[in-house]
């Protein structure tokens, strides 16, 4: 019986431990130089977007990029890079849990796909223009 009380105590805390997923954290920026879709690897440096990562939408090329990766991948940050076009982001959902921001001054960004918040996200904005 003192074997399983101990067993039960120490239970939480390993269940804790492997609860939460690690993620590597890479930055991922878009060029769009293939076509429109993020698993296309050739519109990314330095390659398709793995949960956990950073993405930056910059430049003039492919500017309504379309999420075809699985839904509900989630992402850190999503920000548009002060060198970038207006975008028009569609396609599947996504799970954000860092900050929107876009440095593009009066350049309007607008994320239309269906996006969940996993945690108190931060909207930044030089210029008042996310949409």
């Amino acid at each position: 019986m003192k074997a399983l009380s101990c067993l039960l105590k120490s239970l939480p805390a390993a269940m804790l431990a492997v609860s939460l997923p690690a993620f590597a954290q890479t930055t991922d920026t878009w060029n769009g130089s293939v076509d429109a879709n993020w698993s296309t690897a050739g519109n990314w440096s330095p390659g398709v977007p793995s949960a956990g990562d950073n993405l930056i939408f910059d430049g003039s090329t492919q500017t309504s990029p379309n999420n075809d990766l699985t839904a509900d991948t989630l992402f850190n940050n999503l920000n548009f890079a002060p060198t970038a076009s207006p975008f028009t982001l569609g396609g599947n959902r996504i799970l954000l849990q860092g900050t929107v921001q876009n440095d593009a001054t009066n350049q309007l960004q607008t994320i239309g796909m269906n996006v969940v918040l996993t945690n108190a996200v931060v909207f930044n904005t030089v210029s008042n223009d996310l949409n």
